[in-house]
């Protein structure tokens, strides 16, 4: 009986031994995305595609929330090996981390108080005011826009920008439509989504730190094979359709 048992475990650690630890960096508040709801315990649509991920390719994933600002830079430094928020790929972060194949096409919208624009939103109206953001890209496209004299001031969450426009202390916000259209079904009334006179488009995906780079054709097959799983369906419907 002895020599089965050892029998077994040296059959059974040897398969063991493949599954591979990854540390995930995620930002603590980016709803639809990401909500933190404990310490250690996550929701949101890149929560599931990314346990989706994990589940296929053996992966033993955890997940650390950290400020958004500070995403990249932790996947460059290794702190973390991965890192999703709905993160933008732009041509410089491509010289600091890789990243997968894109999963999902972003429309930047601007949001603000609905009781200062009783009219037509216009492009206008951001003229010498104060913009908040959460993603540095963004100030590129708020030059984009061709804003006069824009005060641009980056946040760490997302909540804490909604905050800052409900207390006046930025006047608009640069998001992705489907948190735009989060922040105004969930605001109350207070905060509207006022879509954008220009379409401005960007692509999201995973962040991988360089010294990964063995694992990236494996995160696309996973990546691949979820955007055409029904799982997708069913957390597109839930996380992202109703908004």
């Amino acid at each position: 009986m002895r020599k089965y048992f050892i029998l077994v475990l040296l059959l059974i650690v040897p398969f063991c031994s493949f599954s591979r630890s990854i540390l995930i960096g995620v930002s603590h508040y980016d709803p639809p995305f990401i909500v933190q709801q404990e310490k250690y315990r996550f929701d949101g649509f890149d929560i599931s595609m990314m346990k989706y991920v994990c589940r296929k390719l053996s992966y033993e994933c955890e997940f650390l929330s950290l400020d958004r600002s500070k995403l990249l830079d932790a996947v460059a430094n290794g702190t973390v090996d991965l890192a999703v928020s709905n993160l933008i790929i732009t041509k410089e972060r491509l010289t600091k981390v890789n990243f997968s194949s894109p999963y999902l096409i972003n429309t930047t919208h601007i949001i603000g108080l609905k009781k200062k624009v009783p009219g037509t939103f216009s492009i206008d109206l951001l003229r010498n005011k104060k913009i908040g953001i959460t993603d540095s890209d963004y100030a590129d496209q708020v030059k984009a826009l061709n804003v006069e004299k824009p005060v641009v001031k980056i946040f760490s969450r997302d909540d804490d920008m909604v905050d800052a426009i409900t207390n006046n202390q930025v006047d608009f916000a640069l998001v992705d439509a489907y948190s735009a259209n989060y922040w105004q079904i969930n605001s109350g009334g207070i905060i509207q989504d006022f879509g954008c006179p220009v379409t401005l488009e960007s692509t999201a995906a995973i962040a991988i730190n360089p010294n990964n780079a063995d694992i990236i054709d494996k995160l696309n097959w996973a990546l691949l094979d979820y955007l055409n799983s029904k799982q997708f369906g069913d957390d597109y419907r839930k996380y992202l359709k109703p908004f």
